[in-house]
């Protein structure tokens, strides 16, 4: 079975990414993003001044049913294929981006440069890795600073990072049978990447 090898990783906007241990383990939803600039982004997050409903600020991830809540978007200029103009009846993730560490601008960035890298606490239940797509909103992603979703990807692996010296333990095989992309995590040389037969 191949478990990837990383001989150190390039720094993010929030940092390094946490390496697990029995007992605690950190899931990345990892993805590429979308490939072309949508027209109907950033979207702004809207709450309802009366009954206070709408999408608001979470930590975590949670399920939204964005053709109900955004509908289509007859005015497209991207193509038909656009999940974000022309959503299907399918639950999207959302998932916000912590203005301490990004603006919008900065996130794009980093992902069209190392890909999407978003930490959750457990996989969702219902999550299809290579079909669920992720919404990302910013609290200042709007034009007068107030919070818009302006970025969005297709997960397409879940990875966990592990010591090198955990790779035949029974809690990292178990990863593996959930279908989680398994990282061995080096300390020292950046950039560098190998498969190892484990």
């Amino acid at each position: 079975m191949n478990v990837e090898v990383y001989y150190g990783e390039e720094r993010r906007g929030c940092g390094y990414r946490k390496i697990s241990r029995e007992g605690k383990v950190f899931y990345y939803l990892c993805g590429s993003g979308i490939s072309a600039p949508c027209d109907r982004l950033p979207f702004r997050l809207q709450v309802c001044p009366v009954c206070g409903n709408g999408l608001k600020f979470h930590r975590g991830f949670q399920w939204i049913d964005w053709h109900r809540y955004a509908g289509d978007h007859n005015e497209c200029e991207c193509d038909e294929y656009c999940y974000i103009c022309h959503p299907n009846n399918e639950r999207y993730g959302l998932m916000w981006v912590g203005e301490r560490f990004y603006s919008p601008q900065s996130f794009t960035l980093e992902a069209e440069k190392l890909g999407v890298s978003k930490l959750i606490a457990s996989i969702p239940k219902g999550l299809e890795v290579g079909k669920t797509k992720v919404l990302l909103a910013h609290r200042k992603a709007w034009k007068n600073k107030e919070p818009a979703i302006f970025y969005a990807f297709v997960v397409r692996r879940v990875e966990v990072l592990v010591r090198v010296e955990d790779l035949s333990k029974d809690w990292v095989k178990r990863l593996r049978k959930k279908g989680v992309v398994v990282i061995a995590a080096y300390k020292g040389e950046r950039c560098m990447q190998k498969k190892l037969e484990v």
